[in-house]
């Protein structure tokens, strides 16, 4: 049976762009100190699982709940869990996806999943994750991520990332991220189920890649990218002598273009 097609992005307007001053500068009330996602990437209907681990910030004033960036524009939210418990959460006024903080938490970290769903292909702002040329790339500079999944979209927020990206490996051999590869197979991950609702199939010849990215960073610099790409090699020599492996990633007609 064909999938289902994605459903259309709420009509949602855009909201005005706003001056911002460092003179009204707020520390945030949590702060987000790692984040592992889940991609089952497909350019009709991709998904997306997130497990956060946030904790308030002492110093942010706030408390009670963690406002997240959100662009319903581009983003469908399907669950949202806080301490593996599901709780009520929307997108609303103001591109917020608020979600309540755990009961006595105080200073202790807690965990927030969200599993969002995204269209890339009907994706024409080129911010989030988008379809070009049969490749999925993201921009998310720099205020991308929150049409990816919601989170604390700002550049004083640092995280660690663990990305697991999935997808047809005839139609994306190569699955790009931030950070060491980790772990690679055909196949699901080992006791990974796929979403309800995904548009892969298992036994649709899928692959997995993972990356672990053990440097803070804020979500603007998050990237994935995944499609028909061709690898050159190359290797740089420090000053030390430490040989350094290179890898360039391109469109496979501009392979020759790749020499210097």
């Amino acid at each position: 049976a064909t999938p289902a097609a994605a459903p259309a992005a709420p009509a949602v307007k855009p909201p005005k762009p706003t001056l911002k001053k460092l003179s009204e500068y707020k520390a945030p009330a949590f702060w987000i100190d790692k984040v592992e996602t889940v991609f089952e990437l497909d350019a009709g209907r991709t998904t997306v699982a997130a497990r956060m681990v946030a904790r308030r910030n002492a110093a942010g004033g706030g408390g009670g709940v963690l406002e997240l960036d959100a662009d319903p524009t581009a983003v469908e939210i399907l669950e949202v869990k806080v301490g593996g418990e599901a709780v009520e959460a929307m997108i609303e006024d103001g591109y917020k996806l608020r979600v309540p903080e755990p009961a006595g938490a105080g200073e202790e970290a807690f965990e927030v999943q969200v599993v969002a769903r995204l269209c890339p292909e009907k994706n024409t702002a080129l911010s989030g994750l988008y379809a070009s040329k049969g490749t999925l790339c993201t921009q998310c500079e720099a205020e991308g991520f929150r049409r990816i999944v919601p989170f604390l979209d700002r550049p004083d927020v640092m995280s660690v990332y663990r990305t697991t990206l999935i997808a047809e490996k005839a139609k994306m051999p190569v699955l790009l991220s931030n950070g060491n590869c980790v772990d690679k197979g055909d196949g699901l991950p080992p006791g990974y189920q796929l979403s309800e609702g995904s548009a892969l199939k298992a036994a649709a010849g899928l692959h997995y890649v993972v990356y672990d990215d053990p440097w803070k960073k804020p979500a603007y610099l998050f990237a994935v990218v995944a499609g028909e790409l061709a690898e050159v090699k190359d290797e740089f020599t420090t000053r030390s002598g430490r040989n350094v492996a290179i890898s360039f990633f391109v469109d496979p007609r501009d392979r020759e273009k790749c020499g210097h």
